[in-house]
Parts: structure tokens; sequence; C-alpha cells
């Protein structure tokens, strides 16, 4: 539960219990909150490529650790709650940073676009593109491995929103798989929306399931190569590829959370991704294997995980 009240600040002893169930330096908290550390779970990881602290200590009203990792995502959020009732004495807290209020590591970005060259040479795929898979819009979602059981999808063209006689593009994994949608409604979105919805809007959003990243400014070879730095450098797991039908490759990531999405946004568009698709996971996104209606090309899936390899 969120207090309404306006948080106290951590005093200096609180800062220092935290450090030291953290096992950190207590002259790192002169450094003022955030700080970035090394992951309490790091074992969860893949194998670590390098030693850059990949988690995030907020200590300024109470203690708030993000990883860019998902893997320790559930061990994360146990820890913060024991750390908040040892440090404050409540398990209640005072707005957790979200995705307004946790700003976007720009230096890092600035980091990873001088080192875009070298990125793109190491994982350009040796060759591409790959022959298109067949596979229907129902099988196609449920391979993806994200989608609940309750979520509702939904499926149509962008403007199949915002009035009650769109509600029958919202429908859950069973109802898609008893009634695929036509192929000529060409998007999906990464949002899960709640039952009874006929508008894609953020009020509507049950959870977010995908991160669907695009890019204009990369070819398709070196689209394929940032998503493999991506994977590599984040463990964040890639779902699919899918060609839009013209020139972009849409990208279907497990989505990593708000947190970590604001962290690293600026990254992902120093390396090409386009800022639309990363402002919301309510906009339409070219879906696998249906018909873009501007030149009847089909939006070929080109990769789906446990099938090929990248």
């Amino acid at each position: 539960m969120q207090s309404s009240e306006k948080p106290a600040r951590l005093d200096a002893t609180q800062i220092k219990r935290l450090f030291s169930e953290l096992k950190l330096p207590q002259l790192l908290a002169s450094r003022g909150s955030p700080i970035d550390i090394m992951c309490p779970f790091r074992d969860l990881h893949s194998p670590p490529r390098n030693n850059r602290p990949e988690c995030r200590l907020w200590f300024e009203t109470h203690p708030h650790l993000h990883c860019f990792h998902v893997h320790c995502y559930e061990e994360l959020q146990e820890l913060n709650t024991y750390l908040r009732l040892l440090i404050t004495g409540t398990t209640e807290f005072p707005d957790i940073p979200g995705s307004a209020r946790i700003p976007g590591d720009y230096a890092y970005a600035r980091t990873i676009e001088k080192r875009l060259p070298k990125i793109l040479q190491k994982f350009r795929p040796i060759s591409w593109p790959p022959n298109p898979i067949e596979m229907d819009v129902p099988t196609f979602l449920k391979r993806l491995g994200v989608f609940k059981k309750a979520d509702h999808i939904w499926i149509g063209n962008v403007r199949d929103s915002g009035q009650p006689r769109f509600s029958v593009h919202f429908r859950t994994l069973t109802e898609w798989t008893k009634a695929p949608p036509p192929r000529s409604w060409a998007y999906t979105c990464g949002a899960a929306f709640i039952p009874g919805s006929f508008a894609r809007t953020d009020a509507n959003v049950a959870a977010f399931r995908l991160l669907i990243l695009e890019s204009d400014a990369l070819g398709g070879v070196d689209t394929v190569a940032v998503v493999r730095w991506i994977e590599e450098e984040f463990d964040l797991p890639l779902l699919a590829v899918v060609h839009s039908g013209n020139r972009s490759l849409h990208c279907y990531f497990q989505h990593p959370g708000a947190e970590w999405l604001a962290i690293y946004k600026p990254t992902l568009t120093a390396i090409g991704f386009c800022p639309s698709c990363l402002r919301s996971s309510t906009q339409p996104r070219r879906l696998a294997n249906q018909i873009r209606m501007e030149n009847q090309a089909v939006q070929h899936l080109l990769w789906i995980n446990k099938i090929n390899h990248l």
C-alpha cells in the first residue's frame, strides 16, 4: 500500500544499517541516491560477461533495488519488502520509483552510442534473412509464452479502438484460438487488457507482457545485430522477430518492467530503435504473418524462440 503523506528521508543511522545489511561500503552513501551496485542475486543471471554494476539502489526515502536483468525480479521484490520492514518498520512505501520518476541512464547511452559500430560488427548475423516461418496467429501468441489465461489481447488495425463496437478486437488467447483474426488485422500490442475493454488505453492495461522494438534507422541485418547485443548485455529474452512487410523488423522481447525501460530507454534510442515504440505498450505493432494493407505484403515471421537461432 502506498502512503499519501510526504515521505520522510532516511536518517544516517537507517542508511548505515541498510548498507551494512547489503554488505556495501558505507563510503558509497556519500554519492547520494541512487547508486549502481552489483546485483545481490547475480548468480541467477546468465554467465556475466563484464563487471559493470547491473543493479540500482535508491535510499533517499526508502530502500529500493532494481536490476536490469529479469531473472532475479521475484527475489529482488522479496528483498525490497524485507528491507523496507527492517529499515523503516513498515512494508508500506512512498511511490516506488516508476517510469515517470526514474531518470534515464544517459551516460551509459552515450557510451553505447560510441561503441555502436563495434557492436554491429561483432553481432551481425552471417546470413540474413532466414526463410519465413508459417504459423497462424493463435499459435504464434501461444509460442511467445507470456500471456496468461485471463489476458485480453488486442488484435486489429490502428483505428480499431475507442468505441464499444471494437470490443471484438479484445479477446483471450482461448477466444482467438476458437475464432482467429482475419489476415487483414495487421497489428497487436505488448499489453494485456482488463476484461470488457474496447479502448487500447493505458487505463485499461492489466499488465505489460511484451516489449516490441522497431527501427526505421537500421537495416534488417543491423537490427538483428543490436537485438543479439541486447540479449547478451541485459539477459533480456528475445521471443520473436517479425518483418514489417516493408523495410523494418519488429522485435518481440519479454517485457522487462517499467523501471528497466525508464532507465534504458535512452540506450535503446541511441542504438537506433524508434522512440515511438518505447512510449507505451498499447501502441500497435506488426503481427506475424498478417497482411500489410498498404502493399498487400505478408508480415513474415522470421524467427521465434525454440525453433531457430539468430
